[in-house]
């Protein structure tokens, strides 16, 4: 009995590392922010080390919405991405900005909903 739980939390664990792979891992959140009202904003930090965020919220229907997107803050050669900077860009920091914003299908939606819920987050 104990190799069956065993066996069941090892399986979820391999799913959460594929999830992680695609989507990154939450390194923050949730979150509010002014840019997307009504969403729960995560963090999220992918392999590759580029950081991306989720903007998460409910429809009046109950569906899942949302967007990816990520933040860049101004340098010397232009704009690079950045872990944080909601805060700043809330208050018009002209140093920080919301960079390419897309909005999430299903499929996608899925994903991070599976993510989320691996650690205890319900939207």
């Amino acid at each position: 009995m104990v190799m069956e739980n065993f066996s069941a939390e090892s399986s979820q664990e391999e799913g959460v590392e594929e999830l992680e792979a695609v989507l990154g891992k939450i390194q923050a959140g949730p979150m509010q922010s002014e840019q997307f009202p009504g969403s729960d904003i995560f963090n999220s930090k992918k392999e590759d080390g580029e950081f991306v965020q989720y903007a998460l919220r409910r429809s009046p229907s109950g569906e899942l919405e949302g967007n990816k997107f990520t933040i860049q803050r101004k340098e010397d050669g232009g704009w690079v991405n950045s872990a944080f900077g909601l805060p700043a860009i809330d208050n018009h920091d002209d140093t920080m900005r919301i960079g390419p914003t897309y909005q999430m299908h299903q499929p996608e939606l899925e994903k991070i909903e599976a993510l989320l819920k691996s650690k205890g987050i319900v939207i």
